[in-house]
C-alpha cells in the first residue's frame, strides 16, 4: 500500500517535469523561429541592396553607352575630315615626301604620304614644303613623325595648323628600337611620351600611331614586340619593310599576315606600311614582281589601312616599280 501511494504521489512531480521540458522546448522553437526570422529580413534587406547596386550598375552602363554614342556622333575636330578613330576601308598607296624623295615617277598617284621631321614637328605644318607638295599631288591622307621635346602647347600649335583637307596621322619617334638598344631613349621615355603625344593627337583631330622597324618581328631579331605594345593608345600600328631577296627578305604576304597577328596583340586596329621598297641592286623584274605581290596582299587585308614607299636614295622608285606599285601593272 506504501509503494501505491508513493506512485500517486510521485505523479505531479513527474508531470510538473515534463510540463518543464516542454516549455523548454517549446522556448527553443521559438528562439530557432526568431532566428529564421531574423536572417530572413537580413537576407530581404541584402537583397534589396543588391538589386539597390545592380540598378545603379545599369544606369552607369547606360550613361557610359549615351556618352560614348554622343561622343562619336558629334563631327571631326575643326581642321581634319576623319575622327581620330577611322574604320579600315580601301588601302592607301601611297609614298615618301622627305626632303631626299625623288618624287619624278609619283604623277599624282599617292592617295597617302609620309613625311618625316628629324626634329620637333614646325609650328606652321601648312607652311611645310613637303605637305604642301603631297597635297598638291592629290594625297589626302599624311603620317607624320617627329622627335624633339616640344611642350604639350607647342604640339598642339604644330597639330591644328594642318591643313584641313587632310586626314593625318602622328607618331612619335618612328623606328625606337635601335636607340633603345643602344640607351640614347628608354623603352619607358618611349612609351610615356607616346602616351602624352596620342592625347594630344586626339585632342587637335590627328590619329595617332606607332611606326617600328620590320626587323624587330624577325625571330633572329633578338627583340620582343610585344615591348612595343601600346594597347589602346594608338588607333595603328605601322612597319617599315624592306624586301630584298638576297638578305632571304622575299616573301611580303608573310611578313603582313604576322605583322597584323602581331598589331592584334598589341590592341591596335589596323596595320600599316611607314614605309616600304626595295634597294636598287634587285633585278628589276624580281622587284617588280616584289612590289606587286606586297601590293596585292595589302589590298587584300581588310585591317590593312596603307602604304607608304620610301622612294629615296637607294631604294627611289623605277619607272617599272613605280607603275607596280600604284596601278598594278
Amino acid at each position: 500500500m506504501t509503494a501505491v501511494t508513493d506512485t500517486i504521489n510521485a505523479l505531479p512531480l513527474a508531470y510538473q517535469a515534463e510540463q518543464a521540458e516542454g516549455a523548454a522546448a517549446m522556448a527553443t522553437v521559438r528562439q530557432q523561429l526568431a532566428e529564421c526570422k531574423a536572417a530572413n529580413t537580413q537576407l530581404t534587406t541584402e537583397l534589396a541592396v543588391t538589386k539597390d547596386d545592380l540598378t545603379e550598375a545599369r544606369a552607369a552602363v547606360v550613361a557610359e553607352q549615351k556618352r560614348y554614342t554622343d561622343h562619336m556622333a558629334q563631327p571631326a575636330p575643326a581642321g581634319h575630315s576623319e575622327t581620330p578613330t577611322p574604320t579600315p576601308s580601301k588601302f592607301l598607296l601611297g609614298a615618301s615626301y622627305g626632303s631626299g624623295a625623288d618624287k619624278s615617277l609619283y604623277k599624282s598617284r599617292p592617295t597617302a604620304a609620309r613625311i618625316f621631321f628629324t626634329g620637333e614637328a614646325p609650328a606652321n605644318i601648312a607652311n611645310d614644303g613637303q605637305t604642301k607638295n603631297a597635297i598638291a599631288d592629290g594625297a589626302t591622307h599624311i603620317v607624320y613623325s617627329w622627335k624633339g621635346s616640344a611642350t604639350e602647347a607647342e604640339l598642339a600649335t604644330s597639330l591644328k595648323s594642318i591643313p584641313s583637307e587632310v586626314t593625318a596621322y602622328g607618331c612619335y619617334w618612328h623606328e625606337p628600337e635601335d636607340n633603345i638598344a643602344d640607351k640614347s631613349l628608354t623603352l619607358a621615355n618611349w612609351k610615356a611620351r607616346t602616351i602624352r603625344d596620342a592625347k594630344i593627337m586626339r585632342d587637335c583631330g590627328v590619329i595617332p600611331v606607332t611606326i617600328l622597324m620590320g626587323y624587330t618581328l624577325a625571330s633572329g631579331s633578338g627583340r620582343n614586340p610585344a615591348d612595343y605594345y601600346m594597347n589602346g593608345v594608338v588607333d595603328g600600328a605601322m612597319f617599315d619593310y624592306y624586301m630584298n631577296p638576297a638578305k632571304g627578305k622575299d616573301d611580303p604576304e608573310a611578313f603582313m599576315d604576322k605583322a597584323l597577328a602581331d598589331v592584334k596583340k598589341g590592341g591596335a586596329k589596323w596595320v600599316g606600311l611607314g614605309e616600304c621598297g626595295l634597294p636598287s641592286s634587285v633585278a628589276q623584274a624580281t622587284a617588280v614582281d616584289l612590289v606587286k605581290r606586297l601590293r596585292t596582299k595589302c589590298l587584300s587585308m581588310p585591317d590593312a589601312k596603307m602604304g607608304l614607299y620610301w622612294s629615296s636614295g637607294d631604294f627611289r622608285f623605277t619607272e617599272a616599280t613605280a607603275n607596280a606599285w600604284f596601278d598594278g601593272k
